[in-house]
Order: structure tokens, then C-alpha cells, then sequence
């Protein structure tokens, strides 16, 4: 009796022993699927978020290359539109006056004011002639001034809007000296053919007549250069075209 009572113990001892192996062999199997599975799970949402990023980065990069800009015009077209439209003549072959000089003014669109008067400076001469003196027509020698001076500086009064050729038809005038013109309608100007009996090509092909202003010889005729207060008019006898006196710089 007491046999069978032990052998009973021991088979119950060794049955819980087995269960007790299973349960613990189970439980370690679901704690690894449990751990296996949550791993997976963060390796899926790293991997998810790295390609979420690289995806908002493309995205980003493909908007910055769609913005595109208005191309502007270049400083060299702008300079050359410029220059184009300068070098524009008016209707009476002018060229455009140098920056700074006084444009020429049409004579018969210039009211005259005489209430208003000015003074200017006048003088006429002929240097250039003196060392030229061998190109000189036969019996031109006798009339040119020893020093060159027809008419030394002067002052002349004039209204308001008179232009130059006014002030030197008054001054030669005033002075009784020989002064003789012609009208040129291509120019809209009056040209001076001869001042004291000295003439056009009197001294070579290619002596003439030329007015100065202020130092600077106009670019057009003395019809329309109008008269400023002040201003100091040299008319020159040239034998070189202006080269000798440097009427080159207009």
C-alpha cells in the first residue's frame, strides 16, 4: 500500500515537471514572435519616415527648379538703341549738338523783343591770312589788315531772340565795313560771302568765313544761333577749311 502511494507521488512529480517545461517552452516562444513582431514594426516606420523625407525633399527640389526668371535687357542694347536715335540729322542736314552747346533756333520762328536788350562782344579778323599771303588773289593784298584785325573786340548791343547774323550785320554797320551775304534755304541760314571785301577763296580753294562762339565754333549757320547775354562772337577768315583756326571742333 505504501509502494503504490509512493509511485503515485513520483508520476504527479514528474507530470508537473513536463507541464512546467511546455508552459515555460510556450511562453518564451510568445514573448519572441511578441518582440520579433515589434521590431519589424519600428524597422517599417524608420524605413517609412526615410523615404517620406527623401519624397518631401524631391518635392521641394522640384519646386525651387519650376521658378524661373524674366531674362532683362543687357546694358549693351540699351546703349546701342541710344546711340542709334543720336545720330539722327534734322531737316536742314544738322547734325545734333554737342551736349551741353545750345541747339540751333529757326529764325523765322523767334519773336524779336526789343523791350528787352543785351550786350555781347563782337570781333572780326583775318590772321590766317598773313602767312598765306602768297594764295592771295591779285589785289587782295592791299586790303588786309597788317595785324589781321578788321574789327577789334567790340560791344554791341541787341534785343531779345536777335541771332548772330543780326549782331554782325549791326556792328558792320556801325563801323562802316564791307559785309555782303546770301540767303541758303537747304540751311535755313544766311551765309557770309565776303567781310571787308575779302571773299570766299580769295586766299586758296578752300578759305572762307567761320563764327566762333564762347570758344566753340556752332555746327550750323549764324542764322540760327540766337544771341545770349554776354556772349563774346569771333568771326575768323580761314585758308584751310577751319583746320588753322580750329574750327575742326564743332
Amino acid at each position: 500500500m505504501k509502494e503504490n502511494k509512493a509511485k503515485i507521488i513520483a508520476v504527479i512529480g514528474i507530470f508537473l515537471i513536463l507541464a512546467g517545461t511546455v508552459a515555460g517552452v510556450f511562453w518564451a516562444k510568445g514573448r519572441n514572435q511578441k518582440e520579433n513582431k515589434t521590431s519589424h514594426q519600428r524597422t517599417e516606420a524608420v524605413t517609412t519616415t526615410s523615404r517620406t523625407e527623401g519624397t518631401t525633399k524631391e518635392i521641394k527640389k522640384t519646386k525651387k527648379a519650376k521658378k524661373t526668371k524674366k531674362a532683362k535687357p543687357t546694358t549693351t542694347e540699351k546703349k546701342t538703341t541710344t546711340v542709334t536715335t543720336s545720330k539722327k540729322k534734322d531737316k536742314y542736314k544738322t547734325d545734333p549738338t554737342p551736349e551741353g552747346k545750345p541747339a540751333p533756333k529757326e529764325p523765322e520762328n523767334t519773336k524779336v523783343d526789343t523791350a528787352k536788350t543785351y550786350t555781347c562782344t563782337i570781333q572780326i579778323v583775318c590772321k590766317t591770312v598773313l602767312s598765306h599771303r602768297e594764295d592771295l588773289k591779285d589785289g587782295k593784298e592791299e586790303i588786309v589788315p597788317k595785324d589781321g584785325v578788321i574789327l577789334k573786340k567790340t560791344k554791341v548791343s541787341f534785343s531779345k531772340g536777335q541771332n548772330a547774323y543780326d549782331v554782325l550785320l549791326k556792328a558792320t554797320r556801325e563801323h562802316k565795313i564791307h559785309f555782303e551775304s546770301s540767303n541758303v534755304p537747304g540751311y535755313n541760314t544766311r551765309y557770309i560771302e565776303g567781310i571787308g571785301n575779302l571773299y570766299e577763296k580769295d586766299c586758296g580753294e578752300l578759305s572762307g568765313w567761320m563764327y566762333q562762339v564762347n570758344g566753340w565754333f556752332p555746327n550750323y549757320g549764324c542764322s540760327r544761333y540766337e544771341v545770349k547775354n554776354g556772349d563774346t562772337i569771333l568771326w575768323q577768315y580761314t585758308c584751310d577749311l577751319g583746320e588753322d583756326i580750329g574750327g575742326n571742333n564743332g
